[in-house]
């Protein structure tokens, strides 16, 4: 088999390998209703469910929008206000306890999940077959919301407003808000949490999202409605938390009902922040589990991606170096043009190119005086040239002395002027003079070569007219 059809092969298997990567990843984002395009509520999105016009009323009073697009880890006191909006993709234990420590140093943050992240069960393709209910180990936005102490409940009631009960700078002329669902917020001990999430509570690598780390009275509930939490806040270190029952109190669709507008306002400028942030890297298709994340964020992995990248660049390297051979030029030797303009552009650069076009002159003169058997007059004797090219003509028939004499006046004329030539000139005219010189000397070496047809002088030993003696 020869190396280029080994070649064929490998791209056809690397090509069926991506389709079947592609293929499985369609199927799985349509089996799963938590990765449902329609209700991410991205900043960018002007769907329903998305909060694009939040973005754009947080603009027209001077904020900047930005979306973050990494871990969590790669915050830093640069970033001072964070909205995490219904995440879909689960967070890695480093995520989140650099989280809690960014709001201990002073930051600010919104988390709130929603009725399409936030479900206890979801259609997946589970032990029991695809489709099915199978319950969810642990939602992406519970990994925030335990340490916290709280958990989010599902509750009879439907969507409604909720009056205001405490005073608080997050709820300034805020008099009720909309609850688009049926989500409700709770305090939650590390015993509440572990029977709310039988399953996480006994993976070893799960239940430590179940471990409460801020204190009760840390929490405080700002809007509730039928004894059930609607908006939370938490005072953790320096920094302050904020925790909505329902993402879509700040969607397009519902933003504009009752006081949604103002609590988000009133968060965005609580701490005079000049920029606000909202998570995006936790949006999506999530196809792993929270111990896939945890792998996919570990260093052996980093190290894994780094050697088959570079296996791939080594065999990538194979496969160019090895390919079909790129034939050789039969002639390899630079055309006269390309001499020419290479020679031009080195006089150019070195601002010599009209003692460059006299050394042409002179040497071309040299040989017209040799073709016409006369001697060189100094540069200065009226009419040179064409004496020059009318000697040649008169012995070579095939020159033409109207054509020599005018190449030779303007040579002499770019010499003796002084004036900087274009490398355009310089070309013209020393291909001009090239021509000149070759065609003579073509001309003048067929005049001197012998022909067959002149008789064998046997006197001479040489072949010219042979000559008679008279007779007595």
């Amino acid at each position: 088999m020869t190396r280029a059809m080994s070649n064929l092969k490998m791209g056809a298997v690397l090509l069926l390998l991506l389709l079947a990567i592609g293929a499985l990843a369609y199927v799985t984002q349509r089996g799963a209703r938590h990765t449902d395009l329609r209700t991410n509520h991205a900043i960018d999105s002007y769907n329903r469910w998305g909060t694009r016009g939040l973005g754009e009323l947080l603009t027209r009073q001077g904020l900047d929008v930005h979306s973050f697009r990494q871990r969590l880890t790669r915050l830093g006191p640069q970033h001072r206000t964070l909205v995490i909006l219904s995440p879909s993709r689960h967070f890695t234990s480093g995520e989140v306890t650099h989280l809690l420590k960014w709001v201990e140093t002073g930051g600010m943050l919104l988390i709130a999940p929603s009725r399409q992240q936030a479900s206890e069960a979801s259609q997946s393709c589970g032990p029991t077959g695809c489709g099915i209910p199978v319950p969810e180990i642990l939602p992406p936005v519970q990994q925030l919301l335990g340490p916290m102490g709280l958990r989010v409940r599902r509750e009879a009631d439907l969507a409604g407003t909720a009056q205001t009960t405490v005073k608080a700078a997050l709820l300034a002329e805020v008099t009720e808000v909309y609850v688009p669902s049926h989500l409700r917020l709770e305090l939650a001990d590390a015993n509440a949490l572990a029977k709310a999430y039988p399953e996480a509570a006994r993976s070893e690598h799960v239940k430590r999202y179940l471990q409460p780390v801020v204190q009760p009275r840390q929490v405080r509930t700002l809007v509730s409605m039928d004894n059930a939490g609607v908006v939370m806040e938490v005072s953790h270190g320096e920094g302050r938390v904020l925790v909505l029952a329902e993402a879509d109190m700040l969607g397009n669709h519902w933003i504009a009902q009752a006081d949604n507008a103002v609590l988000a306002t009133n968060f965005a400028h609580v701490r005079g922040a000049a920029t606000i942030c909202f998570d995006e890297y936790h949006h999506g298709t999530s196809l792993v589990s929270i111990e896939g994340q945890e792998a996919l964020a570990s260093e052996p992995w980093r190290v894994l991606l780094l050697g088959l990248a570079a296996i791939g660049l080594f065999f990538a390297g194979k496969m160019v170096r090895f390919g079909a051979p790129v034939p050789l030029r039969t002639d390899v030797r630079r055309c006269t043009r390309e001499s020419l303009q290479a020679l031009a552009q080195l006089f150019m650069q070195a601002n010599a190119s009209a003692f460059a076009l006299e050394t042409i002159t002179t040497a071309l003169k040299k040989t017209l005086a040799q073709c016409g058997r006369t001697s060189l007059q100094p540069v200065s004797a009226p009419h040179e040239n064409e004496r020059l090219a009318r000697r040649c003509a008169e012995r070579h028939s095939s020159l033409d002395a109207a054509r020599i004499s005018a190449i030779l006046n303007e040579l002499d004329l770019a010499v003796q002027s002084g004036r900087s030539l274009t490398r355009a000139e310089f070309v013209r005219l020393s291909q001009a003079a090239a021509a000149i010189e070759r065609k003579v000397h073509t001309v003048a070496h067929t005049s001197t070569r012998p022909t067959n047809k002149e008789p064998f002088n046997s006197g001479t030993g040489q072949r010219g007219h042979q000559t008679t003696r008279p007779t007595d």
